[in-house]
């Protein structure tokens, strides 16, 4: 496999406010889908979720399921916050698949970015979503 294929967009979504996700969420998925690679973020899936009656260990299941199946873990770092999801994905992801982290400039004291393959820091939605194709070109070659 000569590029990235398909990616599994992780992020916190616990106290988050969904308002602020949605949009740049989609930003993100907008972009892999201009690219050529199919993401999948939870995010949009709540509504499933909602549906089933879903707890955070299915949610959770559900998850690794999906990871399993991608090529690239994409990490959405706009919090100091931590999220226990979003470690289980950069753990589920660590050493076996790429992972990018895409860390907000203002987000300190953690060692998610030391987990990544590539890292970039971004202070506006433009620099999160223009970060994206940059990064995974360092793959171009490595799949």
């Amino acid at each position: 496999m000569s590029k990235i294929q398909s990616a599994f967009i992780a992020y916190r979504h616990t106290g988050e406010d969904h308002r602020i996700l949605e949009p740049m969420l989609s930003s993100v998925r907008d972009e892999f889908a201009r690219l050529g690679v199919d993401a999948y973020c939870t995010f949009f899936a709540e509504d499933e979720f909602r549906d089933k009656d879903m707890g955070a260990r299915q949610i959770m299941e559900h998850a690794f399921q999906t990871v399993e199946a991608r090529d690239l873990l994409f990490v959405v770092q706009a919090s100091t916050k931590k999220s226990e999801g979003m470690l289980m994905e950069v753990g589920r992801f660590f050493g076996n698949k790429p992972i990018v982290v895409a860390r907000r400039t203002t987000v300190d004291g953690t060692y998610v970015p030391e987990m990544a393959d590539v890292t970039y820091d971004w202070s506006t939605l433009e620099e999160l979503v223009e970060g994206i194709e940059p990064a995974l070109s360092q793959f171009a070659d490595k799949q």
